[in-house]
């Protein structure tokens, strides 16, 4: 019975698979009997493994994915005799993961994306977030030159299946300083833009460059993290052009150097705009107050920031920083560097009574794992594509 369904699974090529997960189920099986058995929570072993609540629920799912890696450090921390399973267990997860990837090397070489294939693979999950007025009344209209006015605010990303969008506070914030019926001066004439109503648009690459091609998703707020600069939203429906596109989040701490892209809406574009660039530094620290855009004020930095060599201006602020060699997410950029204008001597220059500031070109981007504690808090799943071995 046994060697008849083993040559069914070879003949299908799927022996090493089955095999490899009927070891990871009863892995994990064992790992979940010695955390009982130990007293050992979910929450403790992310603590102890330097990782991420949600992570651990991963190790503990045989259907999901998982790192060899992180199934050894977790055997090793709940005890010898899960220890030893796993030993025996990685042996042929070992041997079937290789002859998997030998059967597939001839398909996939397993090359880095270029930078087209990585925005393209980003580009379903890029949103942007404004407030639209879509009812102008006739008079304003024929000013505008259009049936409807816009004010972008910032991107996001979409998460969950399309579900949620994880974008800036500061952009959140912003919403309220829209007023709910403001209007616009042309030529010292006031004209009414009527109701404010502040959305989510999701473009096609066939509909950008055309607001009224995008497709319109209301939201509500879920949380607003201050300290970190991040909000939560959840959309009223989820978009259906998501398709298969698959997501993922890479929460090891980035590499100094490590090549990157941003891609968002600024400066009120009407198309996705990717720039790329190095992660300048992947340990700062942001004791103070961080500058952002003009019109956005200020918000308390976060503690632990990455620092990127590349542009950024207003409207990029809570779109997806992401590796360029694989598309996987590492953070989210808020903000840019500014830097004063100085003179020959030396001496900030000014503007009035204010000083002439400029932007540097450093971009500065909340770690993923900040967007990690968030998502796990809602219990919102996603996918991660690195181990994350160096805690942030």
């Amino acid at each position: 019975m046994g060697s008849g369904i083993d040559d069914f699974l070879k003949k299908e090529n799927i022996f090493e698979e089955a095999q490899a997960q009927a070891i990871k189920e009863v892995v994990a099986w064992q790992l979940a009997k010695a955390m009982k058995k130990k007293k050992i929570s979910k929450a403790r072993m992310a603590v102890l493994l330097k990782t991420s609540r949600s992570q651990v629920d991963r190790v503990l799912d045989p259907k999901r994915d998982i790192t060899l890696s992180t199934l050894q450090r977790a055997a090793a921390l709940v005890g010898q005799r899960v220890g030893r399973i796993l030993c025996c267990a990685l042996v042929l997860i070992l041997g079937a993961t290789s002859s998997h990837a030998r059967s597939r090397s001839r398909k996939d070489p397993g090359k880095d994306l270029t930078l087209e294939q990585t925005i393209s693979r980003i580009r379903p999950f890029i949103v942007e977030i404004s407030c639209d007025f879509t009812y102008l009344p006739d008079e304003t209209a024929r000013i505008v030159g259009a049936p409807f006015f816009r004010i972008p605010l910032g991107t996001g990303l979409l998460v969950d299946k399309g579900n949620y969008v994880v974008t800036a506070a500061h952009v959140v914030g912003a919403i309220e300083k829209v007023p709910d019926n403001p209007a616009i001066s042309v030529n010292g004439k006031s004209y009414a833009l009527g109701p404010k109503q502040c959305d989510v648009a999701k473009f096609s690459p066939d509909s950008e460059g055309s607001r009224s091609n995008a497709s319109i998703y209301r939201f509500t707020t879920v949380e607003v993290d201050v300290s970190h600069d991040l909000a939560l939203l959840k959309m009223a429906v989820a978009p259906s052009d998501i398709g298969s596109s698959h997501l993922q989040f890479c929460s090891r701490r980035p590499h100094d150097g490590e090549a990157i892209a941003v891609s968002g809406y600024p400066l009120s574009s009407k198309v996705l705009v990717t720039t790329s660039g190095a992660i300048a530094s992947s340990w700062s620290v942001a004791e103070q107050l961080v500058l952002v855009p003009p019109g956005f004020g200020a918000h308390s930095g976060a503690k632990d920031i990455y620092l990127a060599d590349v542009h950024v201006n207003g409207g990029n602020s809570g779109g997806p920083v992401y590796l360029k060699s694989s598309a996987a997410v590492i953070g989210v950029v808020v903000s840019f560097e500014n830097a004063p204008v100085m003179l020959t001597d030396q001496t900030p220059a000014t503007l009035g009574n204010k000083e002439m500031i400029y932007n540097s070109g450093l971009a500065q981007i909340v770690p993923i794992s900040y967007v990690d504690a968030l998502l796990t808090k809602h219990q919102i799943s996603w996918d991660e594509a690195c181990l994350n071995t160096e805690k942030h």
